[in-house]
């Protein structure tokens, strides 16, 4: 039987405060013990090797030991399921024990694969109504922020020539009813000719 434990330099000198685990090999079992702190910012030291384990055991069967744990949250449970998750893909039973109820409880409610991005599950139960409302939702708030984003450009353009001139009042609504005029009224026949003449080549081909 061989025993191998995973710290590095700084675990060794805050050995309490950081995650550790050890690995032990009988004749048909893995034996991983893990201890000290398996938190998000204690577990950066096994992150790497922990998840591996797996891989580097030519044993069908792995328990792993919980009873050294003094911290655990969600980047633990993560870590945890990332090992159990090589266990399944080669083909080694896990038993997990020394866990408290806290600890198993919040594995319970981590998910042990992420979903896949390429699937669309959840648009494919909703109905037809939940679809519709959906895509009315999101043109309306498109529609919403493109209107925002066209009054922004505008209020800058005229509150940046009033600020070079040197003014500081308020923007006249006769310079506003200029600029609408000048960029959509008298653009009108020029988009109708040119709307005409296009219609007419694509009617003649």
């Amino acid at each position: 039987m061989f025993k191998t434990t995973f710290m590095n330099e700084t675990a060794k000198q805050t050995s309490a405060d950081l995650a550790q685990f050890e690995v032990s090999d009988d004749e048909q079992t893995c034996h991983i013990k893990m201890s000290g702190n398996w938190q998000h910012e204690k577990i950066e030291n096994v992150a790497v090797e922990f998840p591996l384990v797996p891989h580097h055991t030519a044993q069908k069967r792995v328990i792993i030991d919980m009873s050294g744990v003094t911290n655990f949250d969600t980047a633990g449970a993560w870590l945890l399921h990332q090992l159990t998750n090589a266990c399944d893909d080669k083909n080694i039973a896990h038993e997990l024990s020394g866990a408290s109820d806290k600890n198993l409880s919040l594995l319970s409610k981590i998910p042990s694969k992420l979903p896949d991005p390429n699937t669309n599950d959840g648009a494919q139960k909703r109905n037809i109504i939940h679809r519709f409302v959906e895509r009315t939702s999101k043109g309306w708030h498109a529609l919403y922020s493109d209107v925002i984003m066209g009054l922004n450009i505008l209020g800058a353009t005229i509150q940046g020539g009033q600020l070079k001139e040197g003014r500081k009042t308020g923007a006249s609504p006769a310079a506003i009813v200029t600029q609408m005029d000048h960029i959509g009224v008298r653009a009108v026949p020029i988009v109708v000719l040119m709307s005409l003449a296009i219609g007419a080549i694509i009617t003649q081909q």
